[in-house]
């Protein structure tokens, strides 16, 4: 369907505003290009927007912002491109943030153990370079290598270690966030609102502003820095499958681990369903520490509840496949 010519004039306009922010190169609003924006992997209908832009700083955010808001046009924010819930597509007409420039590490904090990122850091990126200082995250994300820091963060995403212990995204571990407003204005929350504190602390006197845009994916902001908390690597883990064949069993196992989760009792625990076999539940589990005494110990009260219950210890191929 053809434009009418005030749309294309509109259109135009906002193009060229565009470009004034970050050059030609990096914007576009030809339906060649405009298409590859239009699918994730989910089902949904293809939609396109009517501008991409590739910013690569939050001054750039900031002033794409605020043309939206001065000419009223909706912004879609895209990472990794991984969504297959027809998150990030253009329901209206209206401009596509691509953050995939702004995938820098800022900094790896080793005394406070915290690292800071921006939005379109891979977790593979991330990882890797905390695994060269003997460091890890410990809450990966199921979707895989591709996956982003910031487009986990803002969905509350989770992953094979962030259920029993450490939560979905966002939950426990985010320590600041930077954020760009719909109107432009930049909003720094935890430790990180007070410029000479450093970035240590999540919660500091005032509400938990961090948590009102976890799991808004995108709605209330845009993020462009990001730090989350990090921990000592450790090889002493043990991996577990149990197959047990009653719900109410199920639930009784995760009290039982739930009373252990404050003293790192499982770095994650999943729950998987054979819609086959309604009546077989696969559960997945690591067990993991600093010293080997204190994981055997924990495998062995894991293992003595699974007996009570008449679990069946089953292949770990599965698990290791998973996690």
């Amino acid at each position: 369907m053809e434009e009418s010519v005030p749309v294309m004039v509109e259109r135009e306009k906002i193009t060229r505003l565009l470009i004034d922010v970050v050059g030609e190169r990096r914007v576009t609003d030809k339906d060649f290009d405009l298409v590859a924006y239009s699918r994730d992997l989910s089902p949904a209908q293809q939609k396109l927007p009517t501008h991409v832009v590739l910013p690569e700083s939050r001054e750039e955010i900031q002033q794409i912002l605020r043309i939206a808001n001065e000419h009223d046009v909706p912004v879609y924010i895209r990472g990794g491109g991984t969504s297959h819930w027809d998150a990030y597509l253009a329901q209206e007409p209206g401009i596509m943030l691509d953050m995939g420039r702004m995938n820098k590490i800022v900094d790896i904090n080793e005394r406070d153990l915290v690292a800071t990122v921006q939005p379109n850091c891979t977790w593979a990126k991330l990882d890797s370079a905390l695994r060269e200082k003997g460091l890890t995250y410990l809450c990966s994300e199921a979707g895989g290598p591709a996956m982003t820091v910031g487009g986990s963060i803002m969905k509350a995403g989770s992953g094979p270690h962030s259920t029993a212990k450490f939560g979905f995204h966002g939950n426990q571990d985010v320590v600041t966030l930077e954020m760009v407003l719909p109107n432009g204005d930049i909003v720094q929350t935890g430790s990180a609102a007070w410029p000479s504190a450093g970035k240590f602390e999540r919660q500091c006197l005032g509400p938990d502003l961090a948590g009102m845009f976890i799991g808004a994916e995108g709605i209330l902001g845009v993020c462009t820095e990001l730090s989350v908390r990090i921990r000592p690597t450790t090889d002493v883990v043990e991996r577990l499958t149990a197959v047990m064949k009653s719900l109410d069993d199920v639930v009784e196992f995760g009290h039982f681990i739930n009373r252990y989760v404050g003293d790192e009792y499982l770095q994650g625990i999943y729950l998987w369903v054979d819609p086959t076999a309604p009546d077989v539940f696969l559960l997945m589990m690591d067990i993991f520490g600093y010293e080997r005494e204190i994981v055997d110990h924990r495998k062995k009260r894991i293992l003595e509840k699974l007996d009570e219950l008449g679990a069946e210890i089953g292949d770990r191929a599965p698990a290791d496949e998973y996690f």
